[in-house]
């Protein structure tokens, strides 16, 4: 309850955007919607961004605007808007149940699920009346040389492979900077990323891909790009990889924009002595999962990179190698290097992988 004598502040997490054309305050906390509709209200929550007792907020007003701003005060109470403050000028919400939570995750938290969001969730398909779902695969582009990657042979790897169990408890981080051959980069992109069949989908969707790992409504968003600075029979630079014909693209020789992806590959790890023989971008096709998903495009994206991941593990522990998922990479320059529009298509994920090094596998590194 509004105590108009305590102090208090705007929450850290009120934001205000267009919707309809019209200005509206909402909080990642709260599913309330606000319309901002005068002058007058920006100037109150101007002032509330500071520490203030509602008394003095109250002072000095006419009769009836007390009226309306102690209601709004009160409004934006009940609803979370504004955090207590304390003797020590700490907001209630820097040191409670709150403090671990930046407004970005909160707000993707809590719009991504039900319970506190107004905006539908789920398979809308809102963009049905508005323009074409996005193909299952991305168009072909042209490259400046095709390299055909060898096949495994399956068969002899389901009769000769260590266990399941064997290879999940096994399962771990490795920093492994071995090259590796071009029949062990073909094998690993074959068991983790090719296309392994096709269904029919329901129109206008064209088909549903088949993979290894899972894709939110089978739909398969995500783009494989494979950045090389060691590995046997196959020059240095980015390449993309087809999944349906199992070859790669070469995008551009290994150059100073190339070699960004190495070195922020590197620091993301705590610093390696050279290169990741290869690191694999994970890019995703943003408008074909967000013409189907409504609130919950990105956050199936993400589910989908973590299924890819944890499918990268699991088989270059099974081939011996070394793997590791990297917490971020540049999505910007990613866009830029391979001229996509950053809205339309650009880096998600990143991983590297090479052959086993014990020698700069650190104690305590294995994740």
């Amino acid at each position: 309850m509004l105590d108009l004598q305590a102090t208090y502040r705007l929450s850290r997490y009120v934001f205000m955007h267009v919707v309809d054309c019209e200005l509206v305050l909402e909080s990642a906390i709260s599913n309330i919607q606000f319309k901002i509709g005068n002058n007058a209200i920006l100037t109150l929550l101007l002032a509330l961004t500071r520490p203030f007792r509602p008394s003095d907020l109250l002072a000095g007003r006419s009769t009836n605007e007390q009226a309306t701003v102690e209601a709004f005060l009160k409004m934006c109470d009940v609803h979370g808007l504004l955090s207590a403050v304390g003797v020590d000028g700490l907001a209630e919400e820097e040191v409670n149940h709150f403090s671990h939570w930046e407004f970005h995750d909160l707000l993707f938290h809590t719009r991504s699920r039900f319970g506190k969001t107004l905006v539908s969730v789920g398979a809308t398909m809102r963009f049905l009346d508005s323009f074409p779902p996005e193909p299952c695969q991305k168009e072909p582009g042209t490259f400046a040389e095709l390299i055909s990657l060898s096949h495994p042979d399956l068969e002899r790897k389901r009769a000769n492979d260590v266990s399941f169990t064997s290879v999940l408890e096994s399962r771990r981080s490795r920093y492994g900077l071995g090259a590796l051959t071009a029949d062990q980069l073909g094998e690993f992109l074959y068991r983790t990323c090719r296309i392994t069949g096709e269904s029919e989908a329901p129109l206008p969707l064209d088909k549903f891909l088949k993979k290894v790992y899972p894709s939110g409504g089978s739909l398969h968003s995500l783009e494989i790009y494979v950045a090389i600075s060691a590995c046997t029979e196959i020059d240095q630079g980015l390449y993309y990889y087809s999944g349906a014909t199992h070859v790669l693209g070469l995008i551009r020789k290994f150059d100073p924009d190339v070699a960004q992806i190495f070195e922020r590959a590197k620091q993301s790890v705590g610093g390696l002595p050279s290169d990741p023989p290869v690191v694999f971008v994970l890019s995703a096709r943003f408008r074909r999962t967000a013409w189907k998903y409504q609130s919950i495009a990105y956050r199936a994206l993400l589910m989908e990179v973590g299924g890819l991941y944890q499918t990268m593990y699991l088989v270059a522990t099974a081939m011996g190698l070394a793997p590791c998922a990297i917490g971020c990479g540049d999505s910007a320059h990613f866009a830029a290097l391979i001229g996509s529009d950053y809205y339309m298509e650009t880096s998600v994920g990143e991983f590297i992988l090479g052959g086993r090094n014990p020698e700069v596998e650190k104690p305590g590194m294995h994740k």
